[in-house]
């Protein structure tokens, strides 16, 4: 017991100081679950007096903790010896919601018994909100394709493997018609429906389809061979998509009866492969350039860029 009694003294020596300067939130507690040391931001945090702290079960302070998958967790982590790190989203007395990261950390003696824990905590709902708003930066809040940001940054992540990439433009024919003579409610109903027949047509770990504008849509393939079976295969790709959003669409009109759109809606697509260019730049220029040969063929096709000899 005495020799324990001198680990826990030794310890606190080594760690008494950036304990009470670390500027998060942060208390120790005992194998019992007792708080028996804090820092001040933990006592700013929770704005109770010294003997409403000290020696109390920490359930009192962190209720979400002891969520029974959660404490499951924790405890056979840190009974290992291991750091545990968690998320725990909580509710404000005022009823506003927040997220805090848990660290809870085993205390060894010398002889790496487990003397104590310590827990630090974090308030990260600012840093949850960010990343949030950047995860839902990256899809089309209409149709839940990928957005014009995602292009960008996937685009760039090709730049090195260009010989196997292709890359197309998709313009709907004619959208306008429908937005002008059924309203903006029946047009995005429509764009919602070409882009899960998009979807229905992808493959999920090499295709990777974006809306860009209002009816402007980017196709990224990513696992060609940088052979002549390459330009098959996009060919392949863009007929099926053509014929696809040439059928006929059910949606609602403001009223809520039911119309067919039919002979109505078609697609120009134009496609250039990394292969055929030197830059991601000139891929998609040049996918762009093909794409409005396309509309002057008539629309409703889909043409080369090395076919345009642009």
């Amino acid at each position: 017991m005495v020799e324990e009694l001198g680990d826990v003294i030794e310890h606190y020596d080594r760690y008494k100081s950036a304990f009470n300067e670390n500027p998060y939130p942060s208390f120790i507690f005992n194998l019992g679950w007792l708080i028996t040391d804090y820092n001040k931001a933990f006592k700013s945090l929770v704005n109770l007096d010294h003997d409403d702290i000290i020696r109390r079960n920490i359930r009192h302070f962190n209720s979400g903790l002891f969520q029974s998958k959660i404490i499951r967790d924790v405890w056979k982590t840190v009974q290992n010896g291991d750091s545990w790190t968690g998320e725990i989203a909580k509710i404000s007395k005022s009823g506003n919601k927040y997220t805090q990261e848990i660290v809870i950390t085993p205390l060894l003696s010398n002889k790496g018994n487990i003397i104590e824990y310590s827990c630090d905590i974090e308030d990260i709902t600012e840093y949850k909100k960010v990343e949030k708003e950047a995860e839902e930066a990256k899809f089309d809040a209409l149709t839940g394709l990928l957005s014009r940001r995602s292009l960008n940054d996937n685009l760039y992540k090709t730049e090195h493997n260009l010989d196997n990439v292709g890359f197309m433009f998709l313009d709907l024919d004619n959208f306008k018609h429908i937005n002008d003579n059924y309203g903006h409610g029946v047009g995005d109903q429509v764009l919602k429906i070409v882009s899960e027949r998009f979807k229905q047509n992808s493959k999920k770990n090499d295709d990777f389809i974006y809306r860009t504008g209002g009816d402007e849509f980017c196709w990224l393939v990513t696992n060609l061979n940088n052979s002549e079976d390459d330009y098959y295969k996009m060919e392949t790709l863009a007929d099926r998509l053509v014929k696809k959003i040439d059928g006929p669409i059910s949606v609602l009109d403001n009223d809520g009866n039911l119309i067919y759109l039919e002979n109505i809606l078609t697609i120009s697509i134009g496609i250039s492969l990394g292969k055929d260019v030197k830059t991601i730049k000139e891929l998609v220029d040049t996918a762009d350039q093909a794409m409005y040969r396309a509309k002057d063929y008539g629309k409703n096709c889909f043409t080369f860029y090395k076919d345009e000899c642009f």
